[in-house]
């Protein structure tokens, strides 16, 4: 992507921009989140998420706090509310980093959803893996479901890059 080149309307929170039989959305931000890494079943009893650790294209709780699975060991934790957890290691055996405002939760929907996917490199929306990170259009990203279609969590910095991408795909 050349530096100079910009969507002609960035994304705004719950403000769908509609691109062919693609609708993408821009989700409001939860209210807490954290990059947790080390032992994911401690983190589990640890934390009390209300609804475990989800992984690859499983689908999103709409209420409770849960955790998206990034690696063999590490998860992106997320409270729905303001929620304080203690940054640093922890003697159960993981560490707590605050990742707030890290990533955006865009909801690709329509009919070209899945297109969309397969065009920014998801090789199979049918595959299963423990871990919810993947490329996407040449970004780490992490891909799950929601009642209306695929949620990418992307990097905040990159979310113009994505806009455009998604913007030209034909």
């Amino acid at each position: 992507m050349d530096e100079r080149d910009w969507t002609d309307r960035p994304l705004a929170p719950e403000t769908p921009i509609v691109l062919g039989d693609l609708t993408v959305t821009m989700l409001p931000q939860a209210g807490s989140t954290y990059l947790v890494s080390g032992k994911m079943d401690e983190v589990v009893g640890a934390f009390g998420l209300d609804n475990g650790i989800i992984c690859l294209l499983e689908t999103q709780p709409n209420a409770g706090s849960f955790g998206i699975r990034t690696g063999r060991n590490s998860a992106l934790i997320i409270y729905p509310d303001a929620h304080e957890l203690v940054p640093g290691w922890h003697p159960a055996g993981f560490a707590v980093s605050a990742a707030f405002e890290t990533y955006e939760t865009i909801l690709l929907s329509g009919p070209g959803s899945a297109m969309a996917l397969a065009q920014g490199g998801v090789a199979d929306i049918n595959a299963t893996s423990k871990s919810a990170m993947l490329r996407f259009a040449g970004v780490s990203v992490l891909l799950t479901q929601g009642e209306n279609g695929y949620l990418l969590w992307v990097p905040k910095a990159q979310l113009t890059y994505m806009t455009s991408f998604l913007s030209g795909r034909n």
